[in-house]
């Protein structure tokens, strides 16, 4: 019982601590004067749906706020399914553009207060979508302010925009004929160059510059202003495929129209409720520009060929919001076999990968018979020789006499020798001692200490681990092989710079580091747009490969293993024989 409650906790701990997707706040204030006539049903009710269709996520929640002579609350609905996007869409289908006026600062500040009021915990995204015209009724109490107050006031509310960290958006739709302010202006006045009319006061410059925020003029085309309302990205299908195999790549266009570049990671295709995506797809696009997003996908065997327009479903990764989410694409699809539908670069990798494993099973094979056959032969020649020995025992020992008796005479003679010598040199005065060679202890000790250093650099408590990543040449001599201690960090990256460099896959420098500790071996997240599996930090083992994703969005893991010397890994290998088995290390 103990020990279910114990695991329940950790389940459910384990699940509150995991990072929720980013829910949206949405709010929207319309200008419903009547400057808005000519470009609201066209345009205001496309732009508004294209947004609620497109870019809200269920959790979400979208708020309508509508301004002319006064502020209007409309509506409010978080997004739970499609019943809430269809009540309010049919909310604004009642929207009629009527105001004889335009009191713009009254309603800046109903909306500063409105999206004060909302929990803190979500994104804002703020879009003003009016002409920019201040044109407030009589009896206002912005009618009667004086233009420095005016600009104080967009100052206090933009100030408490930009500290709150919203995302504001302005939308600025053409002046109409009759109020025209950059046209039948009196003057500018202000430094910023405020325009002012009989029809009101152009306030648009002045919001854009104290948001620091562009502008986004009115476009006919209803598709690319949504997105450069929303900020998010457009993705376009692309039109016939011709033909193709049961496993082939679809190419998206990604189009940023942003000021900064975003990052896209596409997590799967549907089609008739399966994913045909095989992996993940991934592109950077820089901002104002567009890109390819290739996702291979697989048909099953069971769709027959000819010709298809299927529907798609595009499944994202939680932090981007691209849309338009579905759509259809067109192609024919040939018989199996036909037209190369055999990825051959994958049947030539898997050819090669076996070539080179046979190639090691053939050399450890050879090296392991060649001195079993050496051990062998030289066990037989013992055996053979040990009986011969013993047969020729008593004829040893007669040899043996006969050297000893040999030894004597020589011995003898050499002594009579020496005795001449002896009385011949009895006549010096003094003999010359010969001199005896010796050793200070202290030039042997130097000797040693050297020696030690040279074949010992490393301390034992250290160890050499080398860096092995996918489809990566190792022959670059000890480039990516480093001596760790306990408390040694490198850096991990695709810099000149960087201790351990990856250069077969586009990755920016520096994006992490590998520490040791104790008799752990940790890597350091530093950019984790690079890491698929890891966001801070998380220890390294032989066992478990590390998977990344390059700059171009290719996939591919790298490890670290303890780094054994060639000498080392042959003298392993020889002692096999002793102790039969697999090798205890990787290569």
């Amino acid at each position: 019982m103990k020990k279910s409650l114990l695991a329940l906790i950790i389940l459910v701990s384990v699940v509150f601590a995991a990072p929720a997707a980013q829910t949206f706040d949405t709010v929207i204030l319309l200008d419903t004067s009547e400057s808005m006539f000519p470009y609201f049903d066209s345009s205001v009710d496309y732009l508004i749906q294209d947004i609620i269709k497109n870019q809200l996520k269920v959790g979400d929640t979208f708020h309508l706020l509508t301004f002319a002579n006064t502020p209007e609350y409309e509506i409010s609905r978080k997004i739970t399914g499609k019943k809430d996007i269809e009540e309010i869409l049919s909310r604004i289908l009642l929207l009629q553009p009527l105001g004889k006026y335009t009191d713009l600062i009254t309603a800046l500040g109903y909306l500063n207060t409105y999206t004060n009021k909302l929990s803190p915990e979500t994104f804002k995204k703020v879009i003003i979508l009016t002409d920019g015209i201040h044109d407030p009724p009589p009896g206002s109490d912005s009618a009667t302010i004086d233009e420095k107050t005016l600009l104080d006031k967009i100052k206090q509310i933009t100030g408490n925009m930009k500290r709150q960290g919203w995302d504001v958006s302005l939308i600025r739709f053409p002046l109409s004929a009759g109020n025209d302010a950059a046209n039948t202006s009196t003057g500018s006045s202000g430094s910023k160059g405020t325009q002012t009319s009989s029809g009101g006061v152009d306030l648009f410059t002045e919001l854009s510059t104290e948001l620091d925020t562009r502008i986004i003029d009115y476009d006919s085309n209803n598709n690319v202003l949504s997105h450069k309302a929303t900020g998010e990205p457009q993705i376009i299908f692309p039109a016939d495929l011709g033909e193709v195999s049961f496993r082939f790549a679809i190419p998206f266009r990604v189009k940023n129209f942003s000021a900064e570049p975003v990052q896209i990671r596409l997590k799967e295709i549907i089609w008739d409720k399966q994913n045909i995506l095989n992996k993940e797809a991934f592109v950077k696009v820089d901002a104002d520009s567009d890109k390819t997003l290739k996702a291979e996908v697989s048909l099953s065997k069971e769709v027959t060929p000819g010709n298809y327009t299927i529907p798609l479903e595009l499944v994202f990764a939680d932090d981007t919001r691209p849309y338009p989410r579905t759509g259809s694409i067109s192609f024919i699809l040939k018989e199996p076999g036909v037209g190369g539908s055999i990825d051959w670069g994958k049947v030539l990798k898997i050819l090669f990968y076996v070539v080179i494993i046979l190639v090691a099973v053939l050399i450890i094979v050879f090296i392991v018979k060649y001195l079993s056959g050496r051990s062998y032969a030289a066990a037989g020649r013992r055996i053979h020789h040990e009986p011969e020995e013993r047969r020729t025992a008593g004829y040893t020992n007669r040899k043996e006499e006969e050297k000893e008796q040999n030894r004597s005479a020589k011995l003898q003679e050499i002594s009579g020798v020496e005795k001449g010598r002896n009385e011949r040199n009895s006549s010096y005065k003094y003999k010359k001692e010969p001199e005896k060679r010796t050793h200070k202890v202290s030039e042997v000790d130097r000797a040693a200490i050297k020696h030690e250093k040279k074949h010992h650099a490393h301390g034992p408590d250290e160890k050499a681990f080398e860096m092995v990543v996918q489809n990566q040449n190792r022959l670059v001599g000890m480039r990516n092989i480093h001596w760790f201690k306990d408390g040694a960090v490198y850096t991990l990256g695709g810099g000149a710079s960087d201790d351990y460099l990856i250069f077969i896959h586009p990755v920016e420098k520096r994006i992490a580091e590998i520490e040791r500790r104790g008799s752990r071996l940790v890597i350091k997240v530093l950019n984790g747009d690079f890491f698929k599996e890891i966001a801070t930090e998380r220890e390294v083992t032989e066992k478990k490969d590390i998977k990344l994703v390059s700059s171009d969005g290719k996939e591919f893991t790298l490890s670290f293993r303890e780094w054994i010397s060639p000498a080392d890994r042959i003298n392993r290998i020889l002692h096999l024989i002793d102790k039969p088995g697999l090798p205890d290390f990787r290569y």
